[in-house]
């Protein structure tokens, strides 16, 4: 459901980028396989990394790369890149679109599309300003979105908005 797959096929259009996965599940010895036919030695398995280790990866990257086939009801992965100031290359599906601002915060491909994920990070590597800039737009964007004073400040809304209908039931 994540996509990993697609990203493999994707990585046969963009010989000079690497892939690295982090994570590992029932599906690894698969996706290895595919690895092996579809990009010889750029797709890296990285495991099951703790925090810290995610972090030094995803600030090692271009970007990161989220090709779910299934809708993802936050995106918790997208978030915390955008707030390392990495861009997201993610599909349109589910929520990914209301994080990820395509050109402006990362870039939106259709799920399941390898081809349009390759010219997705064939871009991303090529133009390190664009990167980097949708990357600084990415940090603002859940700086003040997704941090802390936001979420209060529309939750503190969102109550004074129940109020108020409340209230006007009620006269």
């Amino acid at each position: 459901h994540k996509g990993a797959e697609v990203a493999i096929r994707a990585m046969r259009h963009v010989p000079d980028a690497e892939l690295r996965i982090a994570g590992t599940g029932p599906e690894e010895p698969g996706l290895r396989t595919l690895a092996g036919l579809e990009a010889p030695g750029r797709v890296r398995f990285e495991g099951m990394l703790d925090s810290e280790q995610l972090r030094g990866l995803i600030e090692g990257s271009h970007a990161l790369v989220m090709p779910s086939l299934w809708p993802e009801t936050f995106g918790n992965s997208a978030a915390e890149a955008m707030a390392l100031g990495r861009p997201v290359i993610g599909s349109a599906v589910g929520n990914i679109p209301h994080l990820v601002e395509d050109g402006q915060t990362g870039l939106l491909v259709p799920p399941g599309d390898a081809e349009a994920l390759a010219r997705a990070i064939a871009l991303v590597c090529a133009d390190t300003e664009a990167t980097v800039k949708m990357g600084e737009k990415a940090r603002r964007f859940v700086s003040q979105h997704c941090g802390a004073k936001g979420y209060c400040d529309r939750f503190v809304g969102l109550l004074e908005e129940t109020r108020r209908l409340h209230a006007s039931r009620t006269t």
